[in-house]
């Protein structure tokens, strides 16, 4: 089984902290039961065609994720709609990322 997670997945983005504990916690709650809603987010706003996915951390900017494609396995920012200071709001706007790409697809309008 592929585990696109390597060290501490539940760290924060060292480059951005402000989410604190909370976004150790999302980071879980991504990899254990939402990995899927990774992949089409890792098109939309990545342009990778991927695999599968896994978060491997958060920030108030965004989050980092790793993909495994055809290719081999690679890292990618994802950038939330815009700048979160607590984990409720990186949950919400994580969620609103998700319907904009589930949108997009359907539409056909995913970016290429």
């Amino acid at each position: 089984m592929f585990n696109p997670i390597r060290g501490n997945a539940a760290s924060l983005d060292s480059h951005q902290p402000v989410v604190g504990q909370g976004g150790s916690q999302l980071n879980q709650r991504v990899n254990t039961g939402h990995t899927d809603a990774l992949v089409p987010l890792a098109r939309e706003f990545a342009g990778i065609q991927s695999l599968a996915a896994a978060m491997t951390s958060v920030g108030r900017l965004g989050f980092q994720i790793r993909v495994k494609t055809q290719d081999g396995t690679r890292g990618a920012r994802i950038a939330f709609l815009r700048e979160v200071s607590r984990p409720a709001e990186a949950r919400k706007v994580l969620v609103e990322n998700g319907r904009t790409s589930t949108a997009n697809v359907s539409s056909g309008a995913a970016r290429q």
